[in-house]
């Protein structure tokens, strides 16, 4: 179980997102302080037994506002892991979500978002 509540850092200050929802496949965490919202969705796809096709995501999204309350935008970031063709192997997924992170420094990031491949 996720810790309730969870905590993100957001430009350096941290930032506490209590649980809004929960249901056995799903959760739900909620911030608002204004001029900006959170909100972190977690998704597990669990198919029957002998089945392959298992995913989990978790996701952040961040809605923006002006001083006056008036909607600017919003940006959001997930990341999903998926097993193909067989039963899921936690370790293994482990290791690919792990090095996909670790590619993710801040200047790659910023690679990414000019549009670099």
């Amino acid at each position: 179980m996720f810790a309730d509540p969870l905590q993100i850092t957001y430009n350096a200050v941290v930032k506490d997102l209590p649980k809004v929802n929960q249901d056995n496949r799903s959760g739900e965490y909620y911030f608002d302080d204004g001029t900006i919202k959170f909100q972190i969705s977690i998704d597990h796809t669990v198919p029957g037994t002998g089945q392959s096709n298992e995913s989990h995501l978790i996701r952040l999204d961040a809605s923006f506002y002006d001083g006056d309350g008036v909607f600017l935008r919003r940006v959001g970031a997930w990341l999903a892991t998926k097993t193909y063709d067989g039963e899921q192997v936690t370790a293994d997924s482990d290791y690919v979500v792990s090095a996909l992170v670790g590619l993710l420094t801040a200047g790659n990031i910023d690679k990414l978002l000019g549009r670099e491949n």
